[in-house]
């Protein structure tokens, strides 16, 4: 199964994305906490996009949840300025801004950027699904 939501890059679609991937994460019985953390990735990524990407008035970004065998893939992409990526530290304790990326990577399984300047941002997350009970 994949979901995509093209939305535009500002923020109501932020709230908007939330809600889709809350009731898919429901239908796919992840327990509150990791459903918490995967809703998070995706505020932090999209929030990214509206506030960096300085894609314009009018630009799009696209979301993308996809259902495989084992495991939920989320991507955000968009067509904005992107950035030269470079490592990224702990933030300092006091640090407000600077922590998204940061924190997708400690809370995802797996993830990855793509960018480079001028060739906007691809962003993808990776999450085990839950086990089913057994019968």
């Amino acid at each position: 199964m994949r979901v995509i939501l093209e939305v535009p890059g500002e923020a109501p679609s932020l709230r908007f994305c939330r809600h889709v991937l809350r009731a898919l994460l429901e239908e796919l019985a992840f327990d509150t906490a990791r459903a918490f953390d995967i809703e998070l990735v995706l505020c932090e990524a999209v929030a990214n996009v509206i506030r960096h990407a300085h894609a314009g008035a009018g630009q799009s970004c696209q979301v993308s949840v996809e259902v495989a065998a084992d495991r939920l893939v989320l991507r955000v992409i968009d067509q904005g300025c992107g950035f030269t990526p470079r490592p990224r530290a702990a933030p300092a304790g006091d640090q407000i801004a600077g922590r998204g990326l940061w924190l997708i990577e400690r809370l995802a399984d797996r993830s990855q950027v793509r960018t480079a300047p001028g060739k906007g941002c691809q962003l993808e997350a990776e999450f085990a699904l839950p086990e089913s009970p057994a019968s």
